[in-house]
């Protein structure tokens, strides 16, 4: 069997997206989670920096 044609004046289907490998994923959440936190760090450490100019 065929798909139906869609109605006119109806929008194409997109395709559906590529699954991406785990291990990627993966990476780049560990990267984003090792940002995080020495984003965290560094602003702690300012913070602490400060306090103590003061």
């Amino acid at each position: 069997m065929t798909t139906p044609t869609p109605a006119p004046g109806t929008p194409p289907r997109p395709h559906p997206r590529p699954r991406r490998r785990r291990g990627r994923a993966a990476l780049l959440h560990f990267a984003r989670g090792l940002s995080y936190g020495t984003g965290l760090t560094a602003a702690g450490l300012l913070g602490y920096w400060i306090q103590q100019m003061l």
